[in-house]
């Protein structure tokens, strides 16, 4: 009972150093944080740091693949229902539309539904300007849990091979276009101009809604193509 209650505590103090490094890694950069600093944010012993995580590199590759672990998670049945849908041959064009749809839904509530994950994605962009080597895992995750399927649903609304090198163009702008309004309605500037006080249920149904029209229309085009 005695060793439960200390394996809790550890996990919680675990997280709560993984959730202060993530905000202060986002805010000032690897270089900007020390580990006493940060100890004394999330309210731990300095040494709590290096027992969970050796050093501040190894707590800084563990937030990215918390972060990677948790956004496979939230997209680990959809990846799952794609492999099942391909599965089947002939594959119906239309549910596969439907199904990207859904994956580029569920994408936009990940950006844009902050759950306690406000400062994730600047946390993220810093360590892409700053090209550190653990976002190669992070990169491996985005690639299997987002674009493979979403490439595989986008060669059988445009026959062609899932490898070609335009359908993963394409699956990345897709997505691409999420990120941008993410990026954007983090920006007080377009909230003025959206007459937007904060992003909630209603602004991330209108992001959705925009999304999913523009996708649409794209493959549309790329259908017409096809034909």
């Amino acid at each position: 009972m005695v060793r439960e209650t200390n394996d809790h505590r550890g996990d919680a103090t675990r997280r709560t150093i993984l959730h202060t490094a993530i905000e202060m890694f986002a805010e000032a950069g690897f270089e900007g944080v020390s580990t006493r600093a940060l100890a004394a944010r999330a309210g731990v012993n300095q040494p709590a740091i290096q027992y969970h995580f050796d050093s501040k590199d190894g707590l800084y590759c563990a937030a990215i693949e918390w972060i990677a672990e948790d956004l496979e998670e939230q997209v680990h049945d959809l990846a799952a229902e794609v492999q099942a849908m391909l599965a089947h041959d002939p594959v119906d064009p239309e549910s596969a539309k439907a199904l990207l749809l859904t994956l580029l839904d569920r994408f936009t509530d990940i950006c844009l539904n902050k759950q306690g994950r406000e400062s994730w994605s600047s946390f993220i962009a810093r360590a892409e300007i700053e090209n550190h080597p653990a976002l190669a895992h992070f990169s491996e995750v985005i690639g299997r849990t987002l674009i493979e399927p979403c490439a595989a649903l986008l060669a059988v609304v445009m026959r062609q091979s899932r490898d070609d090198q335009d359908v993963i163009l394409l699956g990345m702008a897709l997505f691409g276009m999420v990120t941008t309004f993410k990026n954007r309605c983090v920006n007080s500037s377009i909230w003025q101009i959206l007459k937007w006080k904060s992003i909630g249920p209603d602004q991330v149904a209108a992001i959705k809604s925009v999304v999913r029209e523009q996708t649409i229309a794209i493959l549309a085009a790329a259908e017409a193509r096809a034909s």
